[in-house]
C-alpha cells in the first residue's frame, strides 16, 4: 500500500512536471504571444490577459479525450496523425505572424490601430474559423500531435496500472494543471509586456508585433526542418525547455531594450527644447 501510495504521488509530480515542461514548448509560446497581441490590439483587454489559460484549457481537453478513449478503447494512433497536426499548428502561426507583421511594417509610429485588422482579410479568416480562433480552439487544434497524444496513451496505460478511469481522469488532469501554470503565466506575462510597450511608445509595440510574428515563423520552420533532421529533432526534444525560457527572456530583453531607447529619445528632445 505505501509503495502504491509513493508510486501514486511519485508519477503526479512527474506529470506535473511533463505539463510545464510541455507548456514552455516554443510552439506554444508563439501561439499565446500572438493571440494576447491580437486581443490586446483590439482592445480586449481583460481577454488579453486570459489567453494563456484558454489556450491551455483546450490543449488539456483534447488530452484528456483522448487519454479517455485510450483507456476504454485502446485504439492505435495512425501515421498521417502527426503530419496533420503540425500542418494545422503552422498554419495557425503563420496566420498569427502575418497579422503582427502587419502591424509592425504597415502601422505608423504613432496611431493606434482599432481591432485586429478590423475589415480586412484578417478579419475574413476571423469569421471563416469561427470558435477555432479562440485560443480554446486553438489550444484544442494544437493537440492533434502525435507528441501530445503519445502522453494521453503513457497516462491511459499508468491509469490501467493504478487501478481505472478515476486514476486516469487525475493523472490527466495533473499534466493539464502543470501545463496551465505555464501557459497562463506566459499569457499574463505577455499582456504585460505588451501594455507596458504600448503605452512606453507606439514604436516599442511595433518592435514587439515584429518580435512575435519572427518568433512564430521560426517555430514554424523548425517544426518542419525537424521533420527531415534528426539532430535537429533530438535537440529540440533535449533542449525545449530551455529554448522556450530563452524566447520569454528575449521578449522581455526587447521590451527592455524598447523602454530604454525611448526614454533616451524623449531626455534628448527635451533637452533640446531647453536649449532652444
Amino acid at each position: 500500500m505505501v509503495s502504491t501510495t509513493s508510486s501514486l504521488w511519485a508519477t503526479l509530480g512527474l506529470l506535473l512536471a511533463l505539463g510545464v515542461r510541455h507548456g514552455m514548448d516554443p510552439d506554444h509560446i508563439a501561439a499565446i504571444d500572438g493571440l494576447t497581441r491580437m486581443r490586446f490590439r483590439a482592445h480586449a483587454y481583460w481577454a488579453a490577459r486570459m489567453t494563456g489559460f484558454q489556450f491551455a484549457c483546450g490543449h488539456s481537453l483534447t488530452i484528456l479525450l483522448a487519454t479517455s478513449v485510450f483507456y476504454w478503447q485502446g485504439v492505435q494512433l495512425p501515421a498521417w496523425l502527426d503530419e496533420m497536426g503540425l500542418w494545422v499548428s503552422s498554419a495557425f502561426l503563420v496566420w498569427l505572424a502575418l497579422v503582427n507583421l502587419r502591424h509592425c511594417v504597415g502601422a505608423h509610429a504613432h496611431t493606434h490601430s482599432h481591432g485586429p485588422v478590423a475589415g480586412s482579410w484578417a478579419a475574413l479568416v476571423l469569421r471563416v474559423m469561427g470558435p477555432l480562433a479562440h485560443p480554446v480552439g486553438v489550444g484544442f487544434a494544437f493537440a492533434i500531435s502525435l507528441d501530445s497524444l503519445a502522453q494521453a496513451g503513457l497516462m491511459a496505460a499508468k491509469g490501467h496500472e493504478l487501478g481505472g478511469f478515476g486514476m486516469v481522469f487525475l493523472l490527466a488532469g495533473c499534466f493539464g494543471l502543470g501545463m496551465m501554470l505555464a501557459d497562463t503565466g506566459n499569457g499574463l506575462l505577455m499582456h504585460w509586456l505588451v501594455r507596458r510597450s504600448e503605452r512606453v511608445a507606439q514604436q516599442a509595440g511595433r518592435i514587439m508585433s515584429g518580435v512575435i510574428a519572427g518568433l512564430a515563423l521560426m517555430v514554424v520552420g523548425v517544426s518542419h526542418s525537424k521533420a527531415h533532421f534528426a539532430p535537429l529533432e533530438a535537440a529540440w526534444e533535449a533542449y525545449g525547455l530551455w529554448i522556450g525560457a530563452g524566447i520569454t527572456l528575449t521578449l522581455l530583453g526587447v521590451y527592455a531594450i524598447s523602454r530604454w531607447h525611448f526614454q533616451r529619445q524623449t531626455l534628448t528632445r527635451r533637452l533640446q527644447m531647453h536649449v532652444v
